[in-house]
């Protein structure tokens, strides 16, 4: 795996930013994910999100995120392949 476990990500007033993990399950189960973030400079502030996850066998949860901005109305379609089952 290439991916590291802390990162920088530079950001400027007013704007986002944001960084990638790449996360590999070793074993099946409910796991607590836990990220936190801190800023440095002159105002030292942190945050920290922790969330359940379920690692399952032969199969996948996927989320989807749409990102922008609303202003009169926003319309987004998601395909879901027709093997899923409930």
């Amino acid at each position: 795996m290439d991916d590291v476990a802390e990162k920088n990500v530079a950001v400027e007033s007013a704007r986002v930013g944001g960084a990638q993990f790449t996360l590999e399950a070793k074993r099946i189960g409910k796991f607590k994910l836990t990220l936190g973030a801190r800023m440095k400079g002159g105002a030292d502030r942190a945050d920290i999100v922790v969330r359940d996850i379920e690692v399952i066998p032969n199969g996948r949860e996927q989320s989807v995120v749409f990102n922008g901005r609303l202003e009169t109305s926003a319309r987004h379609e998601v395909g879901i392949p027709g093997r899923v089952h409930p």
